[in-house]
């Protein structure tokens, strides 16, 4: 049987998830569903990518790290008053992912769902950790 790691990921954004991640950033939830329409295949794409470097020590950390968060037990705290550790935890490995390029990233998710650049940084930081989770 195969598995699909974009419709994975995408099982995950459920409407509930949407509307908790508008009204914490105090945004629409078309715009946030866009926005995450559009985020999830670029983290997806920077996680294939990384896995070419080292040997892919290094994004088998992040996984690691990510899954033993425990993010996918209690993905509404994401965006409440427990989801701080998590969204820091989230740009880290953003930024391992992505590096130097994560600000051009979360610029164009803005622009393309019509969102904060604050919110898209966000939206980028809650869905790296729960993907590599997967």
């Amino acid at each position: 049987m195969s598995m699909n790691l974009l419709d994975s990921v995408s099982s995950l954004l459920t409407p509930d998830l949407v509307g908790k991640a508008a009204s914490f950033l105090g945004e629409s939830e078309s715009s946030v569903a866009k926005a995450l329409g559009g985020i999830s295949p670029a983290v997806l794409q920077g996680i294939i990518s990384s896995a070419g470097k080292d040997g892919g020590e290094g994004i088998l950390d992040m996984a690691k790290q990510a899954a033993g968060s425990g993010i996918l037990d209690n993905l509404g705290g994401l965006f409440g008053g427990s989801g701080n550790s998590m969204m820091s935890l989230g740009s880290n490995l953003l930024s391992g992912l992505f590096g130097s390029k994560t600000s051009g990233l979360a610029s164009l998710i803005s622009s393309f769902a019509g969102i904060k650049s604050s919110s898209s940084n966000s939206l980028l930081s809650a869905l790296t950790p729960m993907a590599l989770g997967l």
